[in-house]
């Protein structure tokens, strides 16, 4: 009894142990402000994974492509065969035949075997001599800059994602801070009223009013605490891993929000900010390709230079027939039957190359005008807010007016809950209104590159 009480003690500390641990690594991060989120981003590799495996697959090939446009076409072999008959060529070990001594024009034996080597230098191809840049190249560093230009788009688009949610949970939770408290007013109203009536000093109309008024606000609150709960989940699964939004708790998302009022964002130079933009860089490494493809082509039409290296030795297995023979020259081909469909497929060429540069010239302008719409939009959101603002005081001043007129019996419960609807609809307003500039700040941010980009 006493082993096992020992062992349950020491199995219970362990599991204790592993347990503190278990917290220590999976306790959430605090997070105080929303730069602090975003670099958080900008670290996270989760979230862009699947590109960045790409781009290094894309690198990897560039690297190859380097290295091998210096290496020669080399093939080594072993022949084994039988030889009878007359030899077809003086150098007959070069054929890969071994001959008799006793008949050195006529083949008897009947085993051998021959081994050769054959290397290629192509010194000038496809208008390309050795060493410089070629088509595969091209085609490896436009990959790479494909690449890259996916991994800008997904970390926009996952930037975009997480200040969404950020600032939908900051929105969010300053409804729940407003409307609680007017939720549990409503409910002492409600209870007030079931009293009133029971007591007969009370129509059944106002306490209807007053069902209807609660129903409405805590059907509100629920959403409003769904929809956190939901824009919270889903940025924990952008980060892949649990963050804890300190600006998120009771009375401090209003404050976070407000602080939009204090930024400040110039988009100038909108020649480089367009021509950084990731659709323009795609585009701009495809039609780069097309040309090295059109280079290419033309290049076909000219003549190539080679150099040529064959080695050949040849035994009849017992070593005293060994032959060796060696060759180097150069070969100068020109492809004259090819140069029709050569130059037919450089006038497609050049076509395509005229259709992309068409395209990105109209895609420049797409990206002017978009980035005029949205520092446009970001003053305007300013405007907004100050706009909510005004009716958010008007109706304050119009809800106090009203509870004046109920006091002097001049209105009814009705109207009383018509202007603090109303009041509470200009709040909620406010509140979008502050997130919608935030969006339009984080949109405008990403296009000038003025938060964090990939590398």
């Amino acid at each position: 009894m006493v082993i096992v009480w020992r062992w349950a003690m020491r199995a219970k500390n362990l599991l204790f142990i592993i347990s503190c641990f278990s917290l220590q690594a999976y306790s959430a991060v605090p997070v105080n402000s929303f730069e602090q989120l975003i670099d958080m981003s900008c670290k996270a590799h989760d979230m862009t994974a699947n590109v960045r495996l790409q781009l290094d697959a894309a690198r990897q090939r560039v690297e190859n492509a380097e290295f091998n446009k210096w290496v020669p076409e080399v093939t080594v072999g072993v022949d084994v065969y039988a030889a009878k008959g007359q030899p077809t060529s003086f150098f007959a070990v070069q054929e890969g035949t071994v001959q008799d001594p006793e008949q050195p024009n006529f083949y008897s034996k009947g085993e051998a075997w021959q081994g050769k080597v054959d290397m290629n230098w192509g010194l000038y191809e496809d208008g390309k001599w050795l060493g410089e840049s070629a088509l595969a190249n091209a085609e490896a560093e436009s990959q790479l800059s494909v690449a890259k230009s996916q991994l800008s788009t997904a970390h926009r688009e996952a930037l975009t994602l997480v200040s969404q949610y950020y600032f939908n949970i900051m929105m969010f939770s300053a409804q729940r801070d407003v409307l609680q408290p007017l939720v549990a007013k409503r409910q002492q109203q409600l209870d007030e009223m079931k009293t009133k009536v029971e007591a007969g000093v009370s129509t059944t109309d106002d306490l209807f009013t007053a069902s209807a008024a609660y129903a409405s606000l805590k059907d509100q609150l629920d959403d409003a605490i769904r929809q956190r709960e939901v824009n919270y989940q889903f940025l924990l699964l952008m980060l892949q891993r649990d963050v804890e939004l300190l600006n998120a708790q009771p009375q401090q998302s209003f404050k976070e929000l407000a602080t939009i009022t204090e930024r400040r964002l110039q988009m100038t130079d909108l020649d480089r900010l367009v021509s950084a933009h990731p659709d323009i860089t795609l585009l701009e490494s495809k039609l780069a390709l097309e040309k090295d493809k059109l280079d290419a082509q033309y290049g076909k039409l000219k003549p190539s230079l080679g150099l040529y290296v064959k080695l050949r030795t040849g035994d009849n297995f017992g070593s005293a027939l060994r032959k060796d023979y060696s060759e180097i020259g150069l070969t100068i081909e020109y492809p004259l039957g090819a140069v029709a469909s050569n130059y037919g497929e450089s006038k497609a060429l050049r076509k395509t190359v005229t259709a992309i540069d068409s395209e990105l010239d109209y895609l420049r302008k797409i990206k002017r005008l978009q980035a005029a719409n949205i520092a446009g939009d970001l003053a305007s959101s300013k405007s907004k807010i100050e706009v909510a603002r005004l009716e958010l005081t008007r109706r304050e001043q119009m809800l106090s007016s009203e509870n004046e007129r109920v006091a002097s019996g001049l209105s009814g419960l009705d109207e009383l809950v018509q202007a603090e609807d109303d009041k509470i609809t200009a709040q909620l307003n406010l509140l979008t209104a502050y997130n919608q500039a935030w969006m339009q700040y984080a949109e405008a941010s990403l296009f000038s590159n003025q938060i964090c980009q990939p590398e």
